[in-house]
């Protein structure tokens, strides 16, 4: 085959991907020894690529463009064909973002209520979960536990020895709380001593760090 001339035409395809066209002429003999003429035409089409860009959550998972499943970070590459049967090249450069996690613990007074990150309102001793969001819009979840203290009171009396007497004590112990408690006794302290018959007040206050 003698190529005579060769012609390249560029045709854009696609943004910066050509399709290259191709025109070839040979002259040959035939089997009577006259000329004979062969005009090839080729056209090569482009094998375009394209690049995606996207990100998820550590608790979810993506589908690539052959539906392959993957949860990691990283560089992935499908290869399909285009509807003239050429490659097509899709690189995904996908992110795996972090879900965040945080635990909580409180203590409250019987009677009281505590308020949960994301606004409820609780009056029971239980673990709480409450999911919110983090920097990356991905799920950030809070877990409270939280403790009612059910204040008790124990008083010990000892009475006075006889009618008039000033001998008579009363000692308090208050459990369920967090320790150490403050008693607001007439002489301070969890006790009363040297007393007569009366009625007396008695205040427990309990600290909650």
């Amino acid at each position: 085959m003698i190529p005579l001339f060769a012609t390249v035409l560029l045709t854009p395809f696609r943004r910066k991907y050509f399709t290259i066209t191709t025109n070839d002429t040979a002259l040959l003999t035939d089997q009577f020894g006259c000329d004979s003429t062969v005009i090839t035409h080729l056209t090569v089409n482009p094998t375009p690529i394209t690049n995606v860009s996207d990100t998820i959550c550590a608790n979810q998972t993506y589908t690539l463009p052959l539906g392959n499943v993957v949860n990691a970070s990283g560089i992935y590459y499908d290869t399909l064909s285009t509807s003239l049967g050429c490659d097509s090249v899709i690189i995904t450069a996908l992110t795996v973002n972090p879900v965040s996690a945080t635990s909580v613990s409180d203590t409250i007074c019987a009677g009281d209520v505590y308020t949960l990150p994301n606004g409820n309102v609780v009056s029971a001793s239980g673990v709480y979960p409450v999911t919110l969001s983090n920097q990356y819009g991905c799920d950030s979840v809070v877990s409270t536990t939280l403790t009612v203290l059910q204040l008790s009171l124990n008083l010990t009396p000892t009475h006075v020895t006889c009618w008039g007497d000033g001998d008579g004590t009363i000692t308090a112990t208050a459990g369920n709380g967090v320790s150490p408690y403050q008693y607001d006794l007439q002489q301070g302290g969890n006790s009363i001593d040297n007393n007569s018959t009366g009625n007396f007040k008695l205040w427990v206050v309990v600290i909650i760090p």
